[in-house]
């Protein structure tokens, strides 16, 4: 019976927060909690855009963009920009999740199956596989994946996980990672545009139901009775009509038979 609690677990997800306006590309660090851990990713905000609009937010001003693909006909070379931030809270192994994030691609990227976009959460205290300037597919791979058929030219998809990890985690790493198709030519590059990430905990929450028993067909009213400030409600109800709801509140639900129901929240 889970809702998601309001408290945002990512640094500046929405990449607003900035310690310095960008003037060139690849200052992904003068974003607040953001910092570039493989290659160049560029970082935009303030109206810099270098010359370039076809680089543009989800939402607000800020944004990050990050390049995959191979950098050779005979794909000897894959190529992959990656960001990191610590998380304010690490997630706890067992607990669920919801995140939720917005990729896009830029006007002259057309979706090609070469690689795929990716989060992978790992614990800071254990050393990665691979350096700044390394070369080739990583050994770390994503969680959570997407692909870039699922992504459009010059528009942004919206995207949400439901996420358990199995273990502590307290940093993340995002952008390109490999897939089974990236040693395959010809020379295809993959421009991402990241924005509006946010992580939030599913909290256990209680509900009654009024009446409880019903001897006849009849309407049950339903309300939770210990959330706090939720982001995301997803009312399940077996055998009842409506059978879900997303709303806080939901209408009365319609009962035809007596039997007993299952309900989830």
């Amino acid at each position: 019976m889970p809702v998601a609690k309001a408290q945002n677990f990512v640094e500046n997800g929405t990449f607003e927060a900035h310690d310095s306006c960008p003037y060139s590309l690849d200052q992904v660090e003068f974003c607040t909690g953001w910092f570039p851990i493989r290659h160049s990713p560029d970082y935009y905000n303030c109206g810099f855009n270098n010359g370039n609009n076809f680089q543009f937010p989800n939402n607000g001003s800020g944004f990050v963009c990050m390049l995959g693909g191979l950098l050779s006909d005979t794909a000897v070379y894959y190529y992959s920009e990656l960001i990191k931030s610590k998380l304010k809270f690490p997630l706890i192994a067992g607990k669920r999740y919801l995140i939720k994030f917005s990729v896009g691609l830029n006007v002259f990227t057309q979706p090609h199956n070469q690689n795929d976009f990716g989060l992978y959460f790992y614990d800071s205290n254990s050393p990665l596989s691979f350096s700044y300037y390394s070369k080739g597919c990583i050994n770390e791979r994503p969680q959570i994946s997407i692909s870039p058929m699922d992504l459009f030219q010059n528009d942004y998809v919206d995207f949400s996980f439901c996420f358990t990890p199995t273990q502590n985690y307290d940093s993340v790493l995002v952008g390109p990672f490999c897939n089974s198709n990236s040693f395959t030519g010809p020379i295809i590059m993959n421009y991402y545009l990241f924005d509006d990430f946010e992580i939030t905990e599913f909290q256990e929450t209680d509900f009654v139901g009024t009446p409880q028993i019903i001897c006849d067909s009849g309407y049950v009213n339903f309300s939770a009775t210990n959330w706090t400030q939720p982001t995301h409600v997803d009312w399940q109800f077996d055998g009842g009509s409506p059978s879900s709801s997303i709303d806080l509140y939901p209408q009365p639900v319609f009962y035809n038979q007596p039997e007993t129901m299952t309900l989830l929240l």
